[in-house]
């Protein structure tokens, strides 16, 4: 399951950077956008999953790393979630959300990782 995590975290990721992309060129693609949440859904899935534990007790041992982790992953997918509602360029504060979305998103992905490659 770890690997999966890994795996989806990664997609997650490249999507991501191509929707930045895209956003600093003023362009808007529906699909793109749709992907990369569900991605990120996954992923907070995936990490819930991984700190409950999961019917074949497939678990990670959380400690705080863990459980910061999930809460870094749960606030940039809602963060994304606010600045996808805003409606692109037209609410004058979207590049202030989606900059925060950026940031928590990269610390969420570096979290992840460490978290499930040192448990």
């Amino acid at each position: 399951m770890a690997a999966t995590l890994i795996v989806v975290l990664l997609f997650t990721v490249a999507f991501g950077l191509a929707n930045g992309s895209n956003f600093l060129k003023g362009v808007r693609k529906p699909v793109l956008l749709g992907t990369h949440f569900l991605l990120g859904a996954t992923t907070f899935e995936l990490v819930f999953l991984l700190l409950r534990g999961t019917a074949n007790s497939a678990s990670i041992r959380a400690g705080t790393f863990g459980q910061y982790a999930a809460a870094i992953v749960a606030t940039a997918l809602a963060l994304g979630l606010v600045a996808g509602l805003m409606g692109g360029r037209k609410h004058p504060k979207t590049g202030l959300v989606l900059a925060a979305h950026a940031a928590f998103g990269g610390l969420a992905f570096i979290l992840v990782l460490a978290w499930v490659l040192t448990a």
